[in-house]
């Protein structure tokens, strides 16, 4: 099964390397796919992931390069205008940033799997209902 999964959960599988999140991450049981844009989100938030882990900055970049090995990477730029155009209408009122997931669910057909409350709050009101949960 395809899911998206967006970059709350990939920091989530960062920060607890043994919790739910990460056994499901290293699932064979999944085919986890993100946009190429989560990457600098991961590494952006590095010192971060740094802080709340204590642990140094080669073992967080080596739980990160990890994490990478389980997830597929989609070009956004390959996204059809009328999913892109679709999710921002979405996100628009809650964050347009997470439109990009948004559209790749819309386009794939793929489940949604994310940890932001409020995304799912403002995508469940507009009628986006396809939601990864475990």
């Amino acid at each position: 099964m395809r899911v998206i999964a967006d970059t709350n959960k990939l920091f989530s599988a960062a920060l607890s390397t043994n919790g739910t999140i990460a056994q499901t991450l290293f699932s064979d049981e999944y085919a986890f796919i993100i946009p190429h844009f989560t990457m600098i989100e991961l590494f952006k938030y590095k010192d971060k992931l740094v802080q709340l882990t204590k642990k140094t900055e080669v073992e967080v970049l080596e739980i990160l390069y990890h994490i990478l090995l389980q997830v597929d990477f989609y070009n956004e730029k390959s996204l059809s205008l009328e999913a892109r155009q679709r999710a921002y209408n979405l996100c628009k009122d809650v964050d347009p940033k997470d439109a990009v997931f948004v559209a790749l669910s819309l386009e794939l057909d793929a489940p949604l799997w994310t940890g932001d409350k409020k995304l799912k709050k403002g995508l469940l009101a507009k009628g986006f209902t396809n939601f990864f949960e475990l």
